[in-house]
């Protein structure tokens, strides 16, 4: 793969996502890759759920005990719930318009959930969090400026599959100046922007 090649023939884009791409001004594996993060999900230090705030952005552990299968609603969207609990309380998580995502929640697993916490005092939620398995460790995960209809993962996965297999990539400053000033070459500096090692 290239820096010149069309982004859609990187993993999981395609021709369909690829038009989305376009919105945002992303026709190439390069462009792709000089969309910088606007931030990241530290799953670092995760915090209980009794004692998540509400209304700001957080994450918590908690282990999977339930999935309700998706139920249509007004609108024609669809809502899937997963309750899930850690030893301070209960969190419910709903997804919209998210068929597969019961597929990657396993009862009886832990994981890292990313988002605002609202609800109630007696039952709070967790509305289309982020998450990752707990056992992985929580890395820092990249956070895309989105459009055109792109969802973060649509954008964080072929990411990281272009620095997987990007195979040219010419440095813009020499390789003295490089060592002179305990610079990253450019594939690394890349690297480091879109997978920070925390």
């Amino acid at each position: 793969m290239h820096w010149d090649d069309d982004v859609q023939y990187l993993k999981g884009v395609g021709p369909k996502r690829a038009e989305k791409f376009a919105h945002l001004g992303i026709h190439t594996v390069g462009d792709l890759l000089c969309l910088y993060p606007r931030g990241y999900i530290d799953y670092s230090n995760p915090l209980p759920v009794a004692t998540a705030p509400y209304g700001t952005p957080c994450t918590v552990r908690a282990e999977v005990l339930h999935k309700t299968p998706p139920v249509r609603i007004s609108g024609g969207r669809t809502m899937a719930r997963v309750q899930c609990a850690d030893d301070t309380g209960a969190l419910e998580l709903v997804f919209f318009n998210n068929p597969y995502v019961l597929d990657k929640l396993a009862i009886g697993e832990e994981y890292l959930f990313y988002g605002k916490v609202g609800g109630a005092f007696t039952q709070r939620e967790m509305v289309a969090p982020t998450f990752v398995p707990a056992a992985g460790g929580g890395a820092p995960a990249p956070l895309y400026p989105l459009g055109g209809g792109l969802k973060n993962h649509e954008v964080a996965k072929p990411a990281e599959h272009a620095l997987q297999v990007l195979e040219d990539l010419t440095d813009p400053l020499p390789p003295q100046l490089l060592e002179k000033y305990r610079l990253p070459g450019k594939l690394q500096a890349l690297r480091m922007l879109h997978r920070p090692a925390g």
